[in-house]
């Protein structure tokens, strides 16, 4: 069975956006590619996405709408 989810992701920024991006891109493909590119770099990737992700603050919380696929399956 496979059905699409809406969902969203709620973060508290208690006013700093840019250590909010510095969390968010420990993980996923900008995590590797920052592990890849040279430190000097890594400020202004944290202050690009921060500018980004401040469209999506109301307050002092940062709401990302999107979707997910959810896959299951039962044997027998």
């Amino acid at each position: 069975k496979v059905r699409a989810e809406n969902i969203e992701l709620r973060w508290n920024v208690a006013g700093n956006v840019t250590a909010l991006a510095q969390e968010i891109l420990k993980i996923g493909p900008v995590s590797r590619m920052l592990q890849a590119a040279p430190e000097s770099q890594h400020q202004r990737v944290y202050e690009s996405v921060a500018e980004a992700l401040d469209l999506h603050i109301n307050g002092d919380t940062l709401l990302l709408r999107g979707a997910i696929w959810i896959v299951s399956a039962t044997n027998g």
